[in-house]
């Protein structure tokens, strides 16, 4: 027993409801390899009417450290008392709230009660979308009556200043060519009215850039979208404002005098010394502790809901604002429309954002670094990966995993195309790791034919519009095809494993399985699965991927 060491708490890291009869519990074995692991489970003073259920083991092979099960009850969970079992080479271990012992414990875990508001659920529309980002000025451009002069050719080379003239009428004149590739969900950088050409630097939340078109545009494009089974994500800056906004300009012009003054953190004694984003002087940060603020971003997160029947927010920079708001802002949110899908960005762990209900989804860069590190950089090993991986299921909530925003590029990185330095297989197999994973795999514009691009602005090209139909184009909707006509893939559960140096997962829904290997190596591999296959004998070519139906 000295050589096992098992964890649980009664927290949302190890057991929450996904449904009020129904919890995801989850045990962590630190040391040692366990052959079984069970829970014993039954109601506050009826320990003989209890349930005894196996629970599952994250790997094929019985060697992953986390274990979980989903144990369900007749009516509503309240006062569920429970402890583990572990089996070890005919030896029997129990695991309560004290410690791990030999003996049945004298003290059990208990979770006291489900209320209707602690299950976690994604809104029903979300699993199995495909994304797509889009930054309006660079997308497409229709000509209007009122063509600014100042918009640079198309093909020009980006910068921090130039404009292209990318519009919303612009966007809907691709949404064929959007639901052509297999995308059914939109994705926004900010459309609001700003001083810069990237929107960040909000002026005003109530009106749609002049650049971009208008209010009936929006709506017209939200309309034409969702006859296409599209949905719409704007980009919500909500952690900071632009420099020009006349709320910023009225505290900079009347001091303390302004209305707004509390909207802000200024230094007591220099009106122009305040805080701003990476210290970047035209985006002031906002400050919730102003109740007044709160008030009027929430009023602008319903806005756009109700005028426009957007289905969600992106929330820039989510995890910088305080917590207190956040859990406002989502609960009144989710007033307004009760399905809206909540993304927030994070380039970090996610956990907090997503188990406090604050949002349904969070930007997956952990998920990013994992797949380009080991099928681009070829940094990691294929057991190293997998176990980051494990890590990550582990860690979030098991029903918003079908609805993280998993991608390999955006408007703050590199191409993708460039990372990979233009090795077509390996990106090709990121792609296809991406695509068939859980989760909402989100293609930053232009990737889908290979554009290229360094970090910010190079990352911003006007979309290369006479590329669609390369080979990198045909290859990504392959991919996409695949996924949308597979409904195991859309909403299956997943399991990753190693088998013969070759990273693989089966995904499950309902009574189907859908086996998936990736090949990242120079040569064939002919891989023998018995346990899995009716045909035991799988060819994946070198730097490819396989699919085979279960």
């Amino acid at each position: 027993m000295e050589n096992i060491v098992a964890r649980h708490y009664e927290s949302k890291e190890y057991i929450y409801p996904i449904a009020t009869n129904k919890m995801h519990v989850k045990l962590e074995i630190l040391c040692g390899q366990i052959d079984k692991v069970s829970i014993k489970y039954w109601k506050r003073f009826k320990e003989t009417e209890y349930s005894l259920v196996s629970m599952e083991n994250f790997s094929l092979k019985f060697d992953s450290p986390y274990y979980e099960v989903v144990i369900e009850n007749y009516e509503q969970f309240r006062y569920l008392n429970y402890y583990f079992i572990l089996e070890k080479d005919n030896e029997i271990y129990y695991l309560g709230k004290d410690a791990l012992s030999k003996n049945i414990p004298l003290r059990f875990f208990e979770y006291q009660y489900v209320n209707e508001n602690d299950v976690f659920q994604l809104p029903k529309w979300v699993s199995g979308r495909v994304g797509y980002q889009i930054f309006v000025d660079r997308f497409n451009r229709v000509k209007t009556s009122d063509e600014n002069s100042l918009f640079v050719d198309w093909k020009s080379e980006p910068t921090r200043e130039n404009v292209y003239g990318g519009n919303l009428r612009g966007v809907i004149e691709k949404l064929d060519y959007l639901e052509e590739l297999g995308i059914s969900l939109i994705v926004f950088m900010p459309i609001f009215k700003a001083k810069s050409n990237h929107k960040y630097d909000t002026v005003d939340y109530f009106a749609i850039d002049p650049t971009y078109g208008s209010e009936e545009d929006l709506i017209d494009l939200v309309k034409k979208a969702h006859q296409k089974d599209i949905k719409i994500i704007l980009d919500g800056v909500f952690n900071h404002i632009g420099y020009y906004a006349n709320e910023f300009q009225d505290v900079l012009k009347n001091g303390k005098k302004s209305k707004y003054y509390s909207w802000f953190s200024f230094d007591k004694n220099n009106k122009e010394n305040y805080l701003a984003v990476g210290d970047y002087k035209w985006m002031p940060k906002l400050n919730y502790e102003s109740d007044d603020l709160c008030e009027f971003i929430i009023s602008v997160g319903k806005y756009w809901l109700e005028k426009c029947n957007i289905d969600g927010w992106r929330l820039d920079v989510f995890d910088e604002i305080e917590e207190r708001f956040r859990n406002r802002f989502s609960q009144e949110i989710r007033k307004t429309k009760k399905d809206v899908l909540l993304i927030s960005e994070t380039w970090h762990d996610g956990y907090e954002l997503l188990a406090s209900h604050q949002v349904d989804s969070v930007m997956n860069y952990l998920f990013r670094d994992y797949v380009i590190d080991y099928f681009i950089n070829q940094k990691l090993s294929a057991e190293e990966f997998v176990k980051k991986l494990d890590w990550l299921r582990f860690r979030y909530p098991e029903p918003l995993m079908h609805g993280m925003y998993n991608l390999l590029g955006s408007h703050d990185t590199e191409r993708i195309m460039n990372r990979a330095n233009g090795n077509i297989h390996n990106l090709l197999l990121a792609y296809a790791f991406l695509v068939f994973s859980q989760g909402v795999p989100v293609i930053y514009y232009g990737d889908e034919i290979g554009m290229t691009g360094a970090v910010d602005p190079g990352c911003r090209k006007a979309m290369e519009w006479d590329k669609v139909g390369n080979e990198m184009f045909r290859e990504i909707k392959s991919l996409l095809d695949i996924r949308n006509k597979n409904e195991v893939i859309k909403h299956g559960k997943i399991k990753f494993f190693v088998f013969d140096s070759l990273v693989g997962f089966i995904r499950s829904y309902r009574e189907e399985k859908v086996l998936i290997l990736f090949n990242t190596l120079d040569i064939d591999k002919e891989v023998s699965l018995p346990e899995l296959l009716v045909d035991d004998t799988v060819l994946v070519n070198r730097q490819s991927y396989k699919v085979v139906q279960l």
